[in-house]
């Protein structure tokens, strides 16, 4: 009898060995004759399997003809799945044919048919099977073999599989084993108590650091590997552990539900879950809420290595994987962090123990020969460490506790301290204050403008030169890394020190340091001062005075803790693999094991998780700000109000439409720079068609009417006023605007309350909300409610069961809740507890309207389950606004549009749960399917007369950040696009297949490798250098910008492809691109709020216009707007200029926070510059208005420089250079005025001058 495992993990060898000694043991106490052959004929095989290996297999016929009973587990593509099915059943055939009976089954339920092929004639054995399989232990394994005996043998029926799973605590006895296997153990004081270091440690293991008195570390092992004795990297851990002093309590099994006999888990003070899964549940069933209460309740953090259960540890170690695959990823990484799992490293991974023995008298031990998991003994060293210094944060009295703060910038253009959405300076001067009253040893200085004057070097206020707080010679900075390290470095950066922050000898550390907490300025990468050596060197590294700035907080200054401030820096950015970093990788390397943490915008949760998988982080989330209406002012103002009396006199006739009666508000437009709404000319204006009543069809109706509409949108775009100060909550007032927007999202048992209310309606509700008056809130929306049943009728939740209606209490309690946790904070209590090395509850990242379950605050936020992307109401929102895009360039260019390039974000699809990907699949004609659990591992091709038109050939550009978090979905898009360029379509029809033909026979390659679409930068590479190009102003012409683009974007990136370099089949395909597109997912977050849009949606229409001589028609979606959406990128900047730079009730609250407020409202023009540099769609009146607003107003301008000079004048000087490179229409006597006002601002910034100077 042959039994065949399909698939399955590494231990399933392991679990084979000790299964086949128990079912021996079994079947001869249950038989006279132990030796009988029925016994020895049971014939047991494994063949493992990758995703996509089946589908081309040669012998997986013959393999499977040759089995009496096949169990199944392991991910499989479609076309593994076909290929499988198929040869199931020719196998199942032949074995009725031979009256043999065939049995298959899998280890979980499945409704697929593969596994509905079992053939058993006793009811209820594929059940028992499966259940037997999911406890694939010796016992669970012995179980399933006696129960295919019953089927192929007519054995006894084995009965119920008793609980094979281990629980509790357990002794690992594998010190044996260890030794035999080379592994020695060193302790913290540098012995070695089992006796000599050896090759398997490695002479740089890093040395395990002393654990305080009494601890005792929680080690979380798996029940499965335990029972198959797969336990040497568990052992080797613990043993670690117990080196530091700790003591170590392995447990098996989950901790939050134990058996009844089963002694509960003892206290400890961290936990390390080495299961690659949640530490509650199981992987057939993770029951992540009862991980975080048991976390909560007992406030201990857990750090989350990760076993490499299905790869060869040396194949990680020694090649150049990327990271790791999409489904280590979610298992391994993803799912973890929504327990608040911290510092995802590689600890092991398959292999056989490299053991040899020269005596011939003593064979080595059998169990060597067996594939099992082996350690990594420098991760492993540098795992316990992290959680030994992690543990010891809470009984170091805070006195003696040393923090660095870690804050970002550069200080050439006056950005020292920036964050998204933060305060920078006032929310950590509030927070030395917690600190000194926690017991911190800290000084602070009196106001938060004397913080900021302490990180620079001059006292005259200019603030230009970041202080040097410390210097360290570069012999020493030398000696604390290895020579390969130091020549990577030099490669790029010269000899050590290199050129940046040094004077030749020693190199600077900037930052200033008060008592135990020092608050450190990162360094610059380097990549605006000299950007073109910096991002076409073929191996990237950090700077040496970067790599300094962490080895010395580290050897020098000792920190215990360290904190990054506000999102984001750089170090999660330096090169290095994307997951499961190595030692070798420079995040990993500079950061080392010291507890690390990050203070980061909740909305922000992309970002975040690199941050959290690249720098070891835990995150601690704090709030965005304020919504307000961006209203109107000035000119637009009196234009609104105009177009609104006009409106209002055409409709009860009162006015006469003719040119004279719209005299006024032509002027108002003009002045209100409305250049995108002109008023008709004079032969449109004879052409008067009266319409039923108000004259709509009258050319200056239609205009006015324009004219409003703009003008209302405007007024009512969502902006963030100011920025949010650490702690502070909005006020009982504030709340409104972010309320008012909930009511645009669904609930989930309820269309958007806006659906059914008009912006009065909503604006009333959500004031009864905020005053906590249910009643008036009733009588205000009962109205919404009237249709309820049969707008959610149709709506099925999650589960697939049949959602309650909505009523006017859920929408209260809704709000109620919003407003609630809006207007208090727990941000300073949730950081005081990070650095004090406490268990921080996880939480999910987006804005607080559209994810109030991201609130409260201070909490340790994740992303999403990559597995699960794109969710099926995410294909349906991601469908409509592909559909939109097509009909809209349809409409303008008179035929559907044959190319698309698009850029996938991670951020938004985090935020979105995958629309963007949903609208790559839709415009191909594809559909992404959604199985049972949730996840999505396959799609259907969408045939060409249920899509409605052609499919389009879209060339996907990811960030690097979106190449990181979603390779499983980008790798099936990959799939699906390969799927259709091998259709047999017409060209017309599958642009697709017909470009992809045309680039094969082009460039010299197959079709397949043609039909690649999906781009990124290689392996550890983060943007495309394009924005850093154009802030150093190192560039000529658009064709220095594309040729960037194209070397680091040109990497091809799918499920067979992780990288490779393919820059002319990305220039071909963009060559024939019409249009661009990008979403854009937050009003937080806007065009130009940060560079990263002009870089990659500006520079793709860039490359595009450079490669195929045409400017393409770049769009936008605003993908946080309930409404699908489309529109121009011309339109979006013309928004996003009126709503925010140009708008005092941006610009305003901007400056209420001084030096942070003038270099935020400095990197919008920088933003909008970028843009126009790359995408030429920024209107000549928004530099107009610029310089009017900001440089030539004397008075403004004296305002702006009291506070950060430096950013004033990078302004100035970006004006100029609009206009010298044909960018902005300026003046002659303009450009003559910021020449002079550029050279007294230079003068004030060098110190030359005072400040009072500065005025022209």
């Amino acid at each position: 009898m042959r039994i065949l495992f399909l698939g399955f993990g590494g231990s399933i060898a392991l679990t084979m060995h000790s299964a086949w000694d128990e079912f021996r043991e079994k079947f001869a106490a249950d038989t006279a004759s132990p030796d009988d052959e029925s016994a020895g004929a049971v014939d047991l095989r494994h063949r493992p399997f990758d995703a996509g290996t089946l589908a081309t297999a040669d012998d997986l016929d013959a393999e499977l003809a040759a089995a009496d009973a096949v169990f199944l587990q392991g991910p499989m593509t479609p076309e593994d799945i076909d290929a499988l099915g198929a040869a199931l059943d020719t196998a199942i055939e032949e074995a009725h044919k031979s009256g043999r009976a065939f049995v298959v089954s899998a280890s979980v339920p499945c409704a697929d048919p593969i596994v509905d092929r079992a053939t058993s004639p006793r009811p209820g054995i594929t059940a028992s099977l499966r259940e037997a399989l999911r406890q694939l232990t010796p016992g669970g394994m012995c179980h399933a073999i006696r129960l295919v005996q019953t089927v192929l043998a007519g054995a006894p029926d084995p009965g119920s599989l008793a609980q094979s799973r281990p629980h509790g605590i357990i002794s690992l006895d594998d010190d044996d084993l260890l030794r035999a296997c080379g592994y020695a153990v060193r302790a913290a004081d540098g012995e070695t108590p089992t006796g000599g270091e050896t090759s398997a440690d490695g002479d740089d293991r890093p040395h395990i650091v002393h654990a305080p008195e009494g601890v005792r570390i929680g080690i979380a092992a798996s029940p499965f590997q335990v029972a198959s004795h797969d336990t040497l990297a568990a052992s080797y851990i613990a043993k670690l552990v117990e080196a530091s002093g700790a003591t170590a309590i392995v447990w098996a099994g989950d901790p939050t539900d134990v058996p009844d006999g089963v002694e509960p888990p003892p206290a400890v003070d961290a936990w390390m879950n080495l299961t690659g899964f949640t530490l509650a549940g199981t992987h057939a069933n993770p029951r992540v809420d009862n991980g975080v209460e048991f976390l909560t309740e007992t406030g201990v953090p857990m750090i989350t290595p990760v076993p490499l259960l299905r790869m060869a540890l040396d194949r990680w170690q020694t090649s150049d994987l990327p990271g790791l695959t999409a489904g280590q990823v979610s298992m391994n990484i993803a799912i973890p962090e929504f327990e608040s799992g911290l510092a995802p490293w590689v600890i092991g991974g398959r292999g056989i123990p490299a053991v040899e023995t020269d005596d011939p008298d003593h064979a080595a031990d059998p169990r060597l020969a067996v594939e099992r998991m082996l350690p990594d003994p420098y991760m492993c060293a540098l795992v316990v460490n992290r959680t030994i210094r992690t543990v010891a944060l809470r009984r170091l009295p805070a006195e003696q506790r040393k923090l660095s703060i870690t804050i970002f910038g550069h200080d050439a253009d006056g950005t020292i301290g920036t964050a998204a959405h933060l305060d920078v300076f006032r929310s950590l001067w509030n927070f030395l204050h917690h600190l000194r009253a926690e017991g911190y040893t800290v000084d602070i200085p009196q106001t938060p403008e004397a913080l900021v004057d302490s990180l620079f070097d001059s006292d005259a206020g200019n603030r230009s030169t970041c202080h040097v707080a410390a210097t360290w010679p570069a012999t020493e900075y030398n000696e604390a890394l290895t020579s390969s390290q130091v020549s990577r470095i030099d490669r790029l950066w010269t000899r050590t020190p290199g050129m940046i922050d040094t004077d030749g000898r020693e190199l600077f550390v900037r930052g200033v340091r008060l008592g135990n907490v020092f608050i450190g300025v990162q360094p610059d990468f380097g990549d605006v001062a000299d950007p073109l050596n910096v991002l076409m060197a073929p191996e990237a590294s950090p700077s040496h005075s970067f790599a300094a700035y962490y080895l010395w907080l580290e050897h020098e200054f000792s920190h215990d803790v360290m904190l990054h401030w506000g999102t984001h820096g750089a170090l999660e950015f330096m090169p290095g693999r994307s997951t499961g970093l190595t030692r070798d990788d420079w995040p990993l390397l500079l950061t080392g094991s010291v507890p690390h943490s990050y203070l980061y915008a909740m909305s922000n949760p992309a970002e975040g998780t690199i941050a959290k998988r690249r720098s070891f982080a835990g995150l601690v989330s704090y709030l965005t700000p304020q919504l307000i209406d961006a209203g109107l002012h000035g000119a637009l103002a009196a234009a609104a109000e105009e177009a609104f009396r006009l409106l209002t006199s055409a409709k009860d006739g009162s006015v006469e439409l003719n040119a004279d009666t719209y005299s006024e508000l032509v002027t108002l437009a003009a002045e209100a720079d409305l250049t995108d709404c002109p008023p008709p000319n004079s032969a449109d204006a004879g052409k008067v068609e009266h319409g039923e009543d108000d004259g709509s069809h009258n050319p200056w109706h239609e205009w006015v009417s324009h004219v409003s509409a703009i003008a209302e949108r405007i007024r009512r775009t969502p902006i963030p006023e100011g920025l949010h100060t650490l702690g502070e909550p909005l006020s009982q007032d504030k709340t409104a605007r972010i309320l008012s927007l909930a009511c645009t999202y669904p609930l989930a048992t309820s269309d958007p309350l806006a659906d059914h209310l008009d912006e009065e309606h909503i604006t009333e509700a959500v004031d009864a909300v905020v005053n906590d008056d249910f009643a008036r809130f009733t009588s205000l929306v009962a109205g919404a409610f009237d249709n309820d049943a049969k707008t959610t009728s149709d709506a099925k939740t999650a589960n697939g069961s049949e959602p309650a209606n909505a009523t006017p209490a859920s929408w209260f309690r809704h709000l109620r809740r919003l407003h609630s946790q809006l207007t208090s904070s727990k941000e300073t209590d949730g950081l005081l507890a990070a650095l004090s090395g406490a268990y921080i509850p996880p939480a999910p990242g987006g804005e607080p309207a559209s994810r109030p379950e991201s609130l409260p605050t201070g909490r340790n936020t994740h992303g999403a389950d990559p597995a699960t992307m794109p969710t099926p109401t995410a294909a349906r929102r991601g469908a409509a606004t592909a559909d939109a895009l097509v009909e809209q360039l349809r409409q303008e260019e008179g035929h559907y549009p044959e190319s698309i390039a698009m850029v996938i974000w991670g951020m938004d699809n985090v935020k979105t749960n995958g629309e963007g990907i949903a609208q790559a699949f839709h415009l191909i004609g594809a559909e992404p399917l959604t199985d049972e659990r949730g996840r999505v591992s396959r799609f259907r091709i969408v045939p060409l007369d249920e899509l409605g038109r052609p499919r389009v050939d879209v060339v996907c550009t990811m960030s690097g950040v979106g190449r990181d978090l979603l390779a499983g979905p980008m790798e099936l898009l990959d799939d699906a696009i390969h799927a259709i360029a091998s259709l047999p379509e017409e060209p017309e029809d599958n642009p697709v297949r017909a470009h992809a033909m045309q680039q094969a026979e082009e460039l010299g390659l197959d079709l397949d490798s043609a039909a690649n679409r999906i781009y990124a930068t290689a392996p550890g590479n983060y943007g495309t250098g394009v924005n850093k190009l154009v802030q150093s102003s190192e560039w000529d012409d658009n064709s220095d910008l594309a040729e960037v683009y194209l070397h680091r974007m040109g990497h091809a990136w799918g499920k067979h492809v992780k990288g490779k370099e393919n820059r002319a089949l990305l220039e071909s395909s963009l060559s024939r691109v019409s249009a661009t597109f990008q979403n854009v997912d937050s009003t937080e977050i806007s065009l130009a709020g940060v560079d990263h849009y002009f870089e990659f949606l500006g520079g793709v229409s860039s490359v595009v216009e450079t490669v195929s001589g045409a400017r393409p028609s770049a769009k936008v979606s605003h993908a946080w707007q309930h409404e699908t959406n489309v529109e121009s990128l011309d339109d979006a900047m013309r928004l996003e200029s009126r709503t925010r730079l140009l708008n005092p009730a941006w610009y305003e609250a901007q400056l209420r926070h001084g030096y942070q407020g003038v270099a935020n409202i400095r990197s919008r023009f920088e933003n909008t510059f970028g843009m126009q540099a790359t995408a030429r769609v920024v209107d000549n009146w928004v530099f107009d208005r610029t310089a009017s607003t900001f440089i030539t107003d004397d008075d403004m301008r004296d305002r702006l420089a009291e506070h950060n000079p430096a950013a004033v004048l990078s302004m100035t000087e970006r004006l100029l250079e609009a206009a010298d490179r044909g960018l902005w229409e300026a003046d002659d006597d303009v450009l003559d005025q910021l020449e002079d006002i550029s050279d007294s601002l230079d003068a004030t910034v060098e110190g030359v001058t005072p400040m009072s100077s500065a005025r022209h």
